[in-house]
């Protein structure tokens, strides 16, 4: 991937609405986050990018390999090579009843920094999960820490949209 430069990754996270109680009082939701992350290793900075809009998951699992990966590659066919990861959005684009997908730090070799060796996060059916850490970014290190795993929770599996940023050297 030391061939690709990220030219304007934009996160922007918008919630916005009201709640009015049954006396009229009302209380606005105003929450805006946007971090913009450029080419690079430091602060708010990534090197190295992998996207899928609609990746197959099984309920048996696959481990994301995010140092040395055959499987999750860059636009141009290079391997996942990471040092360390600043982004992981994994949307499940199922929509129906018990479709969940879940995201593992395994155990034994579970990137460091974003969730305590085997924790699970379930991401429902329609649902997403967004991690960033554009400064303090999680720990890849080759074969020893740099897995993640994604499941289904069903025997049908389930279809996710992914991208992972982060640094390769």
């Amino acid at each position: 991937m030391a061939n690709e430069t990220i030219n304007g990754l934009n996160i922007t996270v918008t919630i916005r609405g009201s709640v009015v109680g049954s006396d009229g009082t009302r209380q606005s939701v105003d929450i805006t986050y946007e971090r913009a992350l450029s080419d690079g290793t430091g602060t708010n900075q990534v090197q190295a990018l992998f996207y899928d809009q609609s990746r197959a998951i099984a309920q048996a699992g696959e481990d994301v390999d995010l140092n040395g990966s055959t499987s999750y590659k860059d636009f141009k066919g290079d391997a996942l090579d990471l040092v360390s990861m600043a982004v992981l959005y994994v949307e499940n684009l199922d929509t129906d009843t018990g479709d969940s997908v879940t995201v593992t730090r395994p155990a034994s070799a579970g990137v460091t920094g974003m969730m305590a060796a085997s924790d699970v996060i379930t991401v429902q059916p329609g649902g997403l999960l967004l991690w960033v850490a554009p400064i303090d970014k999680a720990t890849v290190t080759a074969t020893t820490a740099d897995l993640i795993n994604l499941a289904a929770t069903d025997a049908s599996g389930s279809n996710v949209k992914v991208l992972i940023a982060g640094d390769n050297a």
